[in-house]
């Protein structure tokens, strides 16, 4: 008969500490994070209002320039105003997944760089006559609105380490 390993009991709750996943690892040291008073919530980008909004604005630039016959013959510009458009979710999505706040406001600023592309693209659009009015202010609207969003998120985030 072969001789048993002692057993060892199971490390207490504290010794670990749990992943955005809910998973947990190991916590080695006597490391903890700090408590902050509110911080903004990290890593759950579907939950993000300003998300939903600017994914919902990049479909409708979508929609809108499949409508609009004048898009369709204007490859480049089209191709343009919707890869800016959907970098507004993608760069906010990206930046609340990285673990950092410091890395997460560079890709908050980018998308609010790409909220201005979206805005300047739809006044060329209108002038050179490519959509009404209307549709024009409306959509200029809520890209302002969008970009406002992504300010107060970035100094959310600023004020947390």
């Amino acid at each position: 008969m072969k001789p048993q390993k002692p057993t060892l009991p199971p490390p207490p709750a504290e010794a670990y500490r749990r992943r955005r996943d809910n998973t947990t690892i190991p916590q080695y040291h006597n490391t903890t994070t700090p408590n902050h008073q509110n911080p903004p919530p990290i890593g759950n980008f579907k939950k993000l209002r300003v998300w939903q909004q600017s994914k919902n604005l990049a479909v409708r630039i979508y929609q809108v320039t499949d409508e609009h016959t004048k898009f369709k013959q204007d490859f480049r510009f089209r191709d343009q105003i919707r890869a800016a458009a959907v970098s507004v979710p993608s760069n906010t999505a990206e930046g609340d997944e990285l673990d950092t706040n410091k890395q997460s406001i560079r890709h908050f600023y980018i998308a609010k760089g790409s909220t201005a592309e979206v805005i300047t693209q739809l006044i060329i659009a209108q002038e050179i006559g490519y959509l009404p009015p209307k549709i024009t202010e409306e959509l200029i609207k809520e890209y302002e609105h969008v970009s406002h969003m992504l300010a107060k998120l970035i100094a959310a985030r600023s004020k947390t380490p």
